[in-house]
C-alpha cells in the first residue's frame, strides 16, 4: 500500500460519516503519526510504500469507521502548539477552549508578580499547564476524576511544568478553594436535552462526567464554582468559564448573584457566545 493509497482508503471511509475536511484532516494526521510524512512528503512521493502493515491499518480504520476518535488512536492532541496526551477519560480539547486560554495568556503574560491560578476540572490539564508554562504563577488544578489527574500529571511531567499542583476533589462538595488571582473552569455543561445533537464519536468514547449536567439544573456547576471563587480570589481577581452557547446571559447572571459585578459574555471566532469573564470588585 502507498501513501496515496493510505489516505486515499481513510477518506473514502470517513467521508460518509464526517464529510471531505475532516475526512482528510484525519487522513494526514495518521500520515503523519503512523508513517512519519506531512502535506509536502505526501505530494512529493505519493507512490511510497507505507511502513504500516495492511492489518494494522485495517484495525486502525474499523476503529475510525466505528466512531473512535482519531486522538485515541494516535493518544494525543495538540494544544497552543504543545502536545498533551489523552485518553477515554478525559475530553478532546476542542478549538474554544484553545482560545479562552489564549484570551487569558494575552491578557495576563508579563504579570508581576505572576497569577496565582486554579483551574476546575482540568482533565487533562491542558488549561493548567498552559496557563502555568505560559505565566509563571503557582497553579492548582482540580478534577473530581482520578484516571484523568493522572494524565494530567503526566502531561505536566512531559512538558516540564513543576509550578503546579493536583487534587483530586468533587467540587460541589467543596466549601472553599485556596486564595488565587485567576480562577478557571470548563465544566461539565451539556445539557441531558441536547444528546441528540452530539455526534456518536462523543457519545461513546468521551467520559459523560465531564459533559453532561441535568435538564433540571444546567448551571450547578457555574453557580457552585462561581461562589467558591467569589470568596477564594484577590480584589480585582478573574473568573474565567467556558459555556453553554445557548445560556450566556443565564451564566453571566449566576456570576453577578454570587456578587461579580463586572461581568461580560465573548464570542468564539464563530460568533458563537462562549465565554463569561468576571471581575472581583
Amino acid at each position: 500500500m502507498t501513501i496515496r493509497q493510505f489516505r486515499q482508503r481513510i477518506i473514502d471511509s470517513l467521508t460518509p460519516l464526517y464529510g471531505i475536511e475532516e475526512a482528510r484532516s484525519v487522513a494526514s494526521l495518521l500520515a503523519e503519526h503512523l508513517e512519519g510524512v506531512g502535506t509536502t512528503d505526501i505530494i512529493a512521493r505519493p507512490d511510497t510504500e507505507c511502513r504500516t502493515s495492511e492489518e494494522e491499518f485495517n484495525t486502525i480504520l474499523s476503529r475510525l469507521v466505528s466512531g473512535e476518535p482519531v486522538r485515541h488512536i494516535t493518544g494525543y492532541t495538540t494544544f497552543l502548539e504543545r502536545d498533551f496526551s489523552v485518553t477515554s477519560d478525559t475530553l478532546i480539547p476542542r478549538p474554544e477552549t484553545e482560545e479562552l486560554v489564549f484570551r487569558i495568556i494575552k491578557e495576563y503574560k508579563g504579570t508581576t508578580p505572576p497569577p496565582r491560578v486554579i483551574d476546575i476540572a482540568t482533565g487533562s490539564g491542558v488549561i493548567a499547564i498552559s496557563l502555568a508554562l505560559e505565566l509563571g504563577g503557582d497553579t492548582l488544578a482540580i478534577d473530581i476524576s482520578a484516571p484523568a489527574l493522572e494524565v494530567a500529571r503526566r502531561n505536566a511531567t512531559a512538558l516540564g511544568c513543576d509550578n503546579i499542583r493536583f487534587e483530586k476533589l468533587d467540587i460541589l462538595s467543596a466549601e472553599r478553594l485556596p486564595q488565587a488571582d485567576i480562577i478557571v473552569s470548563n465544566p461539565p455543561y451539556v445539557r441531558e436535552c441536547e444528546k441528540a445533537e452530539m455526534s456518536h464519536s462523543v457519545l461513546d468514547y468521551e467520559p459523560h462526567i465531564a459533559l453532561f449536567v441535568p435538564d433540571s439544573d444546567p448551571l450547578i456547576f457555574y453557580r457552585k464554582i462561581a461562589s467558591l471563587a467569589f470568596d477564594a480570589l484577590s480584589s480585582g481577581g478573574a473568573l474565567f468559564f467556558e459555556i453553554n452557547e445557548a445560556l450566556p446571559e443565564q451564566t453571566a447572571e449566576v456570576c453577578r448573584e454570587a456578587g461579580f459585578r463586572q461581568v461580560e459574555t465573548a464570542s468564539d471566532l464563530f460568533g458563537k457566545k462562549r465565554f463569561v469573564k468576571a471581575l472581583k470588585p
